[in-house]
C-alpha cells in the first residue's frame, strides 16, 4: 500500500478479499490485488462516473460516503477496518443493510479493540490498539500515512524480537 501511495495510486477497495499471502508459510509476502477501482491521483482522465460511490460498504471511509475525493487516507481507513477485523474476528461496522452500514461509518465509533479483546480473553499491546484507532479516525487528515504505519510495524517487530531474547 505504501508503494501504491508513493506512486499516487489510491486502491479504493481495500478488503480481505483483495489481500493475498504468497510464498513460504514462515515468511509470507503480502500482495495487494484487484486494482479495478484504483484511481491515479495525478491524472486528469477519470474513468469512473463522478460522484459514484465505489467499494465495499463495510470498508468505505466516511469522507467517501459524503462525496469527498479518494485519497491515500481513504485506503488507510479501510486498512484499519480490516486490521480490526483480523485482530477481533468481527467487523466494527456491519449489518444486513448497506445503507445502515454506511451510516455507522458516519455516526458511530468502533467498539474499542481493548474491550473486544477482553471479551475474547486477549490482551492486545497498547501500540496495536493505538495504531488501529488512528487508522479508523473519522477525519482523513488525522490518519497516519502508509509509510508511517510501515515504520511503526517495523519498530513493533524489533520490540517483539528484543523481548524474545
Amino acid at each position: 500500500l505504501a508503494v501504491c501511495h508513493r506512486k499516487n495510486v489510491v486502491h479504493r477497495d481495500i478488503k480481505p478479499e483483495n489481500v493475498m499471502l504468497v510464498g513460504d508459510r514462515r515468511r509470507p509476502v503480502v500482495k495487494l490485488i484487484d486494482f479495478g477501482m484504483a484511481k491515479l491521483l495525478d491524472k486528469e482522465l477519470e474513468v469512473t462516473i463522478e460522484g459514484q460511490l465505489f467499494g465495499t460498504p463495510q470498508y468505505i471511509a466516511p469522507e467517501r460516503i459524503t462525496g469527498g475525493a479518494p485519497t491515500p487516507a481513504t485506503d488507510i481507513y479501510a486498512l484499519g477496518i480490516m486490521t480490526y477485523e483480523m485482530l477481533s474476528g468481527m467487523r466494527p461496522f456491519d449489518g444486513d443493510d448497506p445503507q445502515e452500514i454506511l451510516m455507522q461509518h458516519l455516526e458511530e465509533y468502533a467498539p474499542p479493540l481493548g474491550d473486544v479483546g477482553r471479551e475474547l480473553g486477549i490482551e492486545y499491546p497498547q501500540q496495536i490498539k493505538d495504531m488501529v484507532r488512528r487508522m479508523m479516525r473519522k477525519r482523513p487528515e488525522q490518519r497516519p500515512t502508509a509509510e508511517a504505519l510501515l515504520e511503526q510495524a517495523r519498530q513493533f517487530r524489533r520490540t517483539l524480537s528484543q523481548h524474545r531474547e
